[in-house]
């Protein structure tokens, strides 16, 4: 099954945001591990950075 998952937030907890930097690369960096320990193949990962949104297109195995 094939699912897409929608993520938001504000303009406040924006990982674009430089205080937040780290914890943003530390995340995208570990995405394709986490998506393997949970058993689903990450088709693709989109950001709208003036909608504050983030989208992962997932198949679970």
């Amino acid at each position: 099954m094939l699912f897409i998952d929608t993520m938001n937030h504000s303009a406040d907890n924006c990982w674009a945001r430089e205080e937040n930097e780290e914890k943003a690369t530390s995340w995208v960096d570990g995405m394709s591990q986490h998506a393997d320990e949970a058993g689903v193949n990450l088709h693709g990962a989109y950001v709208t950075p003036n909608e504050h949104a983030f989208y992962r297109i997932e198949l679970r195995r």
